[in-house]
């Protein structure tokens, strides 16, 4: 059969019994589907599984689009959620011990009461997420959020352990980092003029389009950071 011959007209206008019509519109989806995604896309069954029943327990979700999602109470106990866009997302009260949120997009997202006991996040954005005295989430990240939502001036890190936080855009202007540890931390686009990185270690972090006026790296580690 030539399927180029065909075309929605057709399958819309052709009587065709009940079962397959539902074959054909499956296998029309199924191709549609299969023509958007790309070959690394997150795993379908689990994405429909957590939509579905709000429950999805060490699935794999990597890269999935979850904005605005409706996610409170979810179970995401040890789910995969790497680069995941979670933007606005409705997380309230929603467990999500141990889950893998590197690199994940919680901009906007409501956390309050969730537990993040646990969780990785680590290249996480946190800009404007909602808390509250409810969520259980780990110190550090908690002040990643607080720096990069509303950064209190000339904040005092000095010898904090900020690895792998996503500090992109925050403004840190005369920040005291000295001494701090840095290690794989981004501050891309940044406003960290006069601020002090002596003794920090910043092996692997990223200060691309940072504002660096009179920034003092006094006998700081950047190997392999960008500058």
């Amino acid at each position: 059969m030539e399927v180029s011959r065909f075309c929605c007209h057709t399958f819309l206008t052709m009587p065709l019994p009940f079962s397959k019509t539902v074959a054909v519109v499956a296998g029309t989806t199924a191709l549609f589907i299969g023509m958007i995604l790309p070959s690394d896309a997150v795993n379908e069954g689990d994405l429909t599984r957590l939509i579905e029943t709000r429950r999805c327990i060490g699935c794999d979700l990597q890269q999935a689009d979850l904005r605005q999602a409706f996610l409170r109470q979810a179970n995401l106990g040890r789910a995969n959620l790497q680069g995941a866009d979670l933007n606005g997302a409705d997380l309230q009260n929603a467990y999500l011990r141990n889950a893998d949120l590197r690199n994940a997009d919680l901009r906007n997202a409501d956390l309050r009461g969730a537990n993040l006991v646990g969780a990785r996040l680590e290249g996480a954005r946190l800009a404007d997420t909602l808390i509250s005295d409810q969520t259980l989430l780990e110190d550090r990240w908690q002040l990643v959020r607080q720096l990069v939502t509303d950064a209190p001036p000339t904040p005092n890190l000095a010898e904090v352990d900020l690895t792998g936080a996503n500090l992109d855009g925050a403004n840190l202007q005369g920040a005291n980092f000295a001494g701090a540890n840095l290690a794989g931390a981004t501050f891309e686009s940044a406003l960290l003029s006069q601020s002090d990185f002596s003794q920090a270690n910043l092996q692997g972090s990223s200060f691309f389009i940072a504002d660096l006026r009179d920034t003092r790296f006094a006998e700081a580690n950047l190997e392999g950071a960008i500058l």
